[in-house]
């Protein structure tokens, strides 16, 4: 992921005792500050394509597929999601506002496409742990949230309050991601803190560093490719021999781990 990370909570007093918690039961995470839009229109994976050469074209509606976006040189700049809403309509979430603004872009000039700028008409939440599904049970009345597949999504509701709950996470555990219109923000996010532990941005940085998971903003200071970083699946490029290794090691210390480092070069939308 790519993260922006200005005004965001770095911990609810106890970073150690909120990973804990993501691990052995459930996790309440707040992912407001990702940007987001809806593309719709015949010309929306053309549009779509634009910023990323992921193939979508065998993609069904109510599924999520992980994109990555490349810079004007060719560079790994970000990573993004992209929800099916419809055979026409699709929703792109990225971390990097560079995404949305050249989707908006290339789509304003396309007559066939229609976008539209949902940053700050909606907010994101995550629970996350083994304990996701029991906890989202207690809120959802629903059956076909336990047998939602893993990067799919449906439409439902949180004690009558409309949403989208999609399979996945970034930490590494069982989990679900929910987004839902801005005005239904404090309903929700109170019934969800009944249900799974706050946590903010130390406990993610340690969960998806354990889970191997890449964080843009903190991990790449050299331009790579998506070769170097072993992300080859996710794109159509031609590749050239990888420049650069990744290592795997185990270090410990008694020192207090903060690895989360805040970039403060944009400004998210806040609600």
């Amino acid at each position: 992921m790519s993260f922006d990370f200005k005004n965001l909570i770095n911990d609810y007093g106890n970073v150690s005792a909120e990973v804990v918690a993501c691990r052995t039961s459930a996790a309440l995470f707040d992912f407001s500050f990702m940007f987001s839009v809806r593309v719709s229109g015949r010309a929306s994976l053309d549009v779509i394509a634009q910023i990323t050469d992921r193939n979508f074209l065998d993609m069904g509606s109510g599924r999520i597929r992980y994109a990555l976006s490349y810079s004007a040189l060719g560079y790994l700049r970000s990573d993004l999601t992209v929800w099916k809403l419809s055979a026409d309509t699709f929703l792109v979430m990225s971390g990097f506002f560079e995404d949305i603004e050249d989707v908006m872009a290339y789509g304003q000039n396309n007559k066939d496409c229609h976008v539209e700028d949902l940053s700050e008409k909606i907010v994101i939440y995550a629970v996350q742990g083994p304990d996701s599904l029991k906890a989202l049970n207690d809120l959802v009345d629903d059956e076909r949230l336990s047998t939602l597949p893993y990067f799919g999504f449906a439409e439902f509701h949180i004690n009558r309050l409309p949403c989208l709950i999609g399979r996945l996470g970034y930490t590494g555990e069982r989990g679900f991601e929910i987004i839902l219109p801005i005005e239904n923000h404090s309903q929700v996010w109170k019934h969800l803190s009944n249900k799974a532990q706050l946590c903010g941005f130390s406990a993610i940085d340690r969960l998806r560093i354990e889970a191997g998971f890449i964080l843009f903003a903190n991990e790449f200071q050299l331009p790579v490719s998506a070769d170097d970083v072993s992300l080859r699946n996710f794109t159509q490029k031609t590749f050239s021999p990888p420049s650069y290794r990744l290592i795997c090691f185990r270090a410990e210390t008694d020192e207090k781990l903060d690895s989360w480092r805040p970039s403060q070069e944009i400004t998210p939308p806040l609600y």
